[in-house]
């Protein structure tokens, strides 16, 4: 038994943590409902053709030097319009009912039938009254890898089946012997209504078939819009980033994407290797299924306190929280801090208003909390603030402090300009300082934590609470005119801690050549008002709180 309890202790500890740069399976969900599937039909527009031109088209049998028997159809186009779309999830595979409006020219746009019968000849002008026509299909999705294991979503459209009805009193036809000309086709076998039928039949499926592939590819960028796998850098940190397709599953509650990811550092930093144990916390709490979605929802993007978690520990890791401020950053950074902090401690030690560096010293990474006061909380502990000042001609620590607070994000949307603000919230009230080296002054620990206690919070709004403020934006992608009309956050899961973001799908207008965009090809796939990638959409506030505190340093 002695044996046997540190390798049960082991395996134990083994399934609390992540090894840093862990390939987590359920790292983050992407789920859309069934009234989610039919707002992405709002593609379907985009994809039909405006007018078509049908081949002409004729057969004739000349005898006698004139013609027997012939007709011939030309100047014929057809014009399909969008009416609605219905997408029904399944198990399995998707249903699509698609309505449109087909139109065979107009009474100011004919075209014109040629008939010739024992070498009489006439020709017709006509179009055809708009009719319905409903088109059926089915849609299946896998997750596929490429040969350098990357995972897309893939998306195949079946077979366009076309049902329509349409009688004789839906053709028009003027300017000729109708009845004469029904005659002559007749003798053959033919019909005057069917010949015009078959003539447009094979066109519209033609381009019903046409449509398969952008319909294929529009679906695929809307799922593959989240597909990640670069390295960023933030703040000269370098962070390995992936994010892709794991599993998927379709039911008929809606389609329910399984993504796996990771975030690295690229390296450890030499600030954080004393204190690095290599792993992030893990907690294995079941994906929320999508029938927990709140009523209405279209869509829903969870990410877990796991994958934000390895996203704090690699930024931690990478040292984002490592930095100097000095007067340099901030001109009211001087030894005139010591007096405010630790009373006159220091008086005769330092010089008054001599410079002063404040270095941080961060001995654990920050922690997410999704069920707190905030959309997402931030937990920071054990932040070391060490303050250097010039001894004896030399550069010495003279206080060290431990810093714990709670950084609080708040996200808001505006629907119309499609901007995402961050709000960061780092009350200095929230902040929490201790003594936790003190190797100059004569004053004892006791005495200097009673001073700091009653006056740390002053400092942080006066020195360096305008640093810490301010908020971060930036603008959400539209993918072929479809993008989130609302927007809101949640905590979810058994344990509450999975992050959702519940969106409302729709068309919209931003996200389209937008000023400053510095694209030529105009900004379908939106356009960051900061140095955040927009893909990121559900990993926003994690590390962009932190960052924003590093860059106002």
């Amino acid at each position: 038994m002695t044996t046997l309890a540190p390798l049960l202790l082991s395996v134990a500890l083994a399934q609390d943590t992540w090894p840093a740069g862990a390939t987590l399976d359920e790292a983050a969900c992407v789920q859309v409902t069934d009234e989610g599937l039919n707002s992405l039909g709002a593609v379907v527009p985009g994809l039909v053709p405006g007018e078509i031109p049908i081949d002409e088209t004729g057969d004739y049998l000349e005898e006698w030097g004139c013609y027997w028997y012939g007709y011939n159809l030309s100047g014929a186009w057809v014009k399909l319009t969008f009416k609605s779309v219905d997408i029904t999830p399944d198990y399995g595979q998707l249903g699509m009912l698609a309505v449109f409006d087909v139109q065979i020219n107009d009474p100011w746009d004919t075209f014109e039938l040629w008939t010739s019968l024992l070498c009489i000849e006439d020709t017709c002008d006509g179009y055809v009254n708009p009719f319905q026509v409903d088109v059926t299909t089915t849609i299946a999705m896998e997750v596929v890898e490429d040969a350098d294991g990357i995972r897309t979503l893939d998306a195949t459209v079946g077979e366009m089946v076309a049902d329509y009805t349409l009688t004789e009193s839906d053709i028009n036809l003027e300017n000729c012997g109708i009845g004469g000309i029904e005659d002559v086709l007749n003798f053959f076998g033919l019909s005057l209504y069917t010949l015009i039928l078959d003539a447009m039949a094979p066109e519209l499926e033609k381009q019903l078939d046409d449509m398969r592939p952008d319909l294929e590819t529009a679906i695929e960028d809307a799922f593959n819009e989240l597909v990640i796998n670069e390295q960023l850098d933030l703040s000269d940190v370098l962070i390995d980033l992936k994010l892709q397709p794991h599993d998927l599953t379709i039911t008929p509650d809606g389609v329910d994407l399984q993504m796996e990811g990771s975030m690295a550092a690229v390296e450890v930093a030499e600030c954080i290797a004393a204190w690095d144990p290599g792993t992030s916390p893990r907690t294995d709490s079941p994906i929320p299924g999508i029938d927990r979605l709140p009523a209405g929802t279209d869509f829903g993007l969870l990410a877990s306190d796991d994958f934000a978690n390895q996203a704090m520990y690699g930024l931690w890791q990478g040292g984002l929280l490592c930095y100097e401020l000095t007067s340099a950053d901030q001109e009211l950074i001087n030894t005139s801090l010591l007096g405010l902090l630790a009373g006159d401690a220091f008086e005769g030690i330092t010089e008054d208003g001599a410079p002063l560096v404040i270095a941080t010293r961060p001995r654990e990474a920050p922690l997410a909390v999704m069920d707190g006061e905030h959309d997402i909380d931030i937990e920071v502990e054990d932040l070391g603030l060490d303050l250097y000042a010039e001894v004896d001609d030399r550069m010495a620590r003279v206080l060290g402090l431990g810093l714990s607070t709670n950084v609080g994000i708040d996200l808001g949307f505006d629907s119309t300009t499609g901007e995402l603000a961050i709000e960061l919230d780092l009350a200095p009230e929230e902040m929490e300082a201790v003594i936790t080296a003190n190797e100059i002054s004569s004053a004892t620990d006791e005495e200097l934590q009673a001073t700091l206690s009653g006056a740390f919070e002053s400092v942080l709004e006066t020195f360096i609470g305008p640093m810490l403020g301010g908020n971060l934006a930036f603008a959400l992608p539209s993918v072929d005119g479809l993008g989130l009309t609302s927007f809101e956050v949640e905590a979810t899961g058994q344990q509450q801690d999975w992050l959702a973001v519940l969106a409302e799908l729709g068309v919209v207008t931003y996200g389209a050549d937008s000023e400053g965009c510095g694209s030529s090809e105009g900004c379908s796939s939106g356009c960051a008002a900061s140095e955040a990638p927009g893909r990121v959409l559900w990993l926003l506030g994690l590390p962009l709180a932190l960052v924003g505190i590093r860059r106002r340093s």
